[in-house]
């Protein structure tokens, strides 16, 4: 049974029932949340492991980052398929904008982070599958994927002109989603921290 865990967060009321309220929050593509308001003021906080894994400090986040970089390869995928089909249905100077060379440079670095991004996120996926719950592609994947999502989510914007900025096209939204990527389950930063020890760790 080593290597298979889950963790499961439990709330109890102490004495008497508890009302919950669910206040609306911005919407994400990546996942549907909530903010919960509770109404009786003690709780009970317990942490269960099951399946009897007890993993290190931290090591749920070498297991989670692997989903971040495959969600930023869902955003590059829709931004880099929605700049195509606006690029060459947009028209200015008589042409499909897709024909301009500045274009289709941006086009071609979306496809390049995607399919990096992509076989990072398979490499960690593996790694893990295969009991290597330490390993450090995920930080890899998770550093390079969230930066790669955020470049490209904002070139589609930029393709887009002032439509990719206003609700009615979807990339103003995949551009907030890529900046949430860089943020939660450890910073860009803190990936690079973390990949950079690994790599002294190593030296000698």
């Amino acid at each position: 049974m080593s290597g298979h865990f889950l963790t499961a967060l439990i709330l109890l009321p102490l004495g008497g029932a508890a009302a919950v309220a669910a206040i609306p929050r911005e919407e994400e593509r990546l996942q549907k949340m909530v903010a919960l308001a509770f109404t009786t003021a003690a709780f009970a906080l317990s942490i269960v492991m099951l399946r009897g894994f007890a993993p290190r400090p931290g090591m749920q986040f070498e297991v989670s980052r692997p989903w971040i970089a495959a969600g930023a390869t869902g955003i590059m995928r829709r931004s880099l398929d929605e700049c195509r089909r606006y690029s060459l249905e947009r028209k200015a100077f008589g042409q499909p904008i897709a024909q301009f060379q500045a274009v289709q440079f941006m086009l071609a670095e979306m496809a390049m982070k995607y399919e990096a991004t992509r076989l990072l996120m398979l490499k960690a996926a593996w790694s893990i599958a295969e009991g290597k719950l330490d390993a450090i592609e995920s930080s890899y994947a998770k550093a390079f994927g969230a930066d790669s999502a955020m470049a490209v989510a904002t070139d589609a914007v930029q393709i887009f002109g002032g439509y990719g900025y206003t609700k009615e096209y979807p990339v103003e939204k995949l551009m907030r989603d890529a900046k949430l990527l860089q943020i939660y389950e450890g910073t860009s930063q803190i990936q690079r921290m973390v990949i950079a020890r690994n790599l002294l760790a190593q030296a000698g």
